[in-house]
């Protein structure tokens, strides 16, 4: 299982899009994470120490995970996340606008053979969302009625 959390308005992340399932209500029935919670806050610390990369065994540390309903399903015995970065313009600064998430029923699957590749993703994912907000803004540049 695949699953994408995305940063809302309220700081607070919730799954948007999960591999093999499309639900349009996905924002409605996702329970949300907090940016100062669970894996988004070690997410934003591991990053600001140069890191990204976090792999929850199956007994989970209290201070990285909360608790949830969707736990009970067993889908998450594994789990590697990492952070979506968008550099963003001057004013901003760095944001982390969404979390990539790899997870499996199978009990500590993920090892540290496999952050480089989940830092691949990442990164890659990350590079075109900059390289389409610099579109973006190049637009609103050269037409500003366009918002």
């Amino acid at each position: 299982m695949r699953e994408v959390r995305q940063g809302s308005a309220g700081n607070e992340y919730v799954t948007f899009v999960r591999a093999g399932e499309y639900n349009p209500n996905r924002e409605a029935v996702s329970e949300p994470v907090s940016e100062n919670e669970g894996l988004p806050k070690a997410l934003r610390d591991l990053h600001a120490r140069g890191r990204g990369i976090i792999i929850v065994p199956s007994e989970k540390p209290a201070d990285i995970w909360r608790p949830m309903r969707a736990d009970e399903r067993r889908e998450d015995m594994s789990v590697m996340a990492g952070p979506i970065i968008l550099k963003g313009a001057p004013k901003s600064g760095e944001q982390m606008p969404m979390v990539l998430y790899l997870n499996s029923p199978t009990p500590d699957v993920f090892g540290s053979d496999l952050e480089p590749y989940m830092k691949c993703c990442t990164d890659s994912i990350s590079l075109v969302l900059n390289t389409l907000a610099e579109i973006i803004l190049e637009v609103r540049m050269l037409s500003p009625t366009i918002n």
